[in-house]
């Protein structure tokens, strides 16, 4: 398949037309009340706030599909794993992920950037799989960041659980290791 020919002059004006309009997005939600102070982080957890718990949840079988079962139990012990992922990056990818989240719950961006017009928790999954491959498949680099961000941490939820090893054929770490943890 042959690889489209993009003009110089194309190229730029696409560059300029997504700078824009992050700036514009970045400002609206600086104005908004967006990132106006730190996050409230939910009751029992470490990072994660009640939205970006809705946020999750709401992912969690989208990103994991059949494999993740409907047990509670499991979807909260999903979510508590992407908390503690969250809590342990480093000062600069936590800030960034903020913003990321904060983004997200921000109606007008949600409603124009992903294509939700529900609140995460109410969101249809065909609509929130219509958002990942938008994202996913979009021609600007920081959607494709925000995909790939987004569903490695829904996927580290239910993936890291023993749970879930037998589904993969995973046998689980090797006994020296876990052996070498407890040392």
């Amino acid at each position: 398949m042959p690889v489209p020919q993009i003009s110089r002059r194309r190229f730029l004006e696409l560059g300029a037309t997504g700078a824009l309009s992050l700036a514009a997005f970045g400002t609206a939600a600086t104005l908004a009340g967006c990132s106006s102070g730190p996050t409230r982080v939910a009751a029992g957890y470490r990072w994660l706030s009640d939205e970006d718990l809705a946020l999750f949840g709401a992912l969690l079988p989208v990103v994991n599909g059949p494999a993740l079962p409907a047990d509670a139990r499991v979807r909260t012990e999903a979510l508590r794993r992407i908390d503690l992922a969250c809590s342990c990056l480093a000062a600069p990818a936590q800030a960034q992920t903020r913003q990321l989240l904060e983004l997200l719950h921000w109606s007008p961006f949600r409603r124009f950037a992903c294509g939700v017009t529900a609140r995460w928790d109410r969101a249809a999954p065909a609509e929130l799989l219509a958002f990942l491959h938008a994202w996913r498949d979009s021609r600007l680099q920081l959607f494709n960041a925000g995909y790939r961000g987004l569903t490695r941490l829904a996927a580290l939820g239910w993936w890291s659980q023993p749970q879930s090893w037998a589904s993969s054929r995973y046998p689980g770490p090797p006994a020296w290791a876990v052996a070498a943890l407890k040392a």
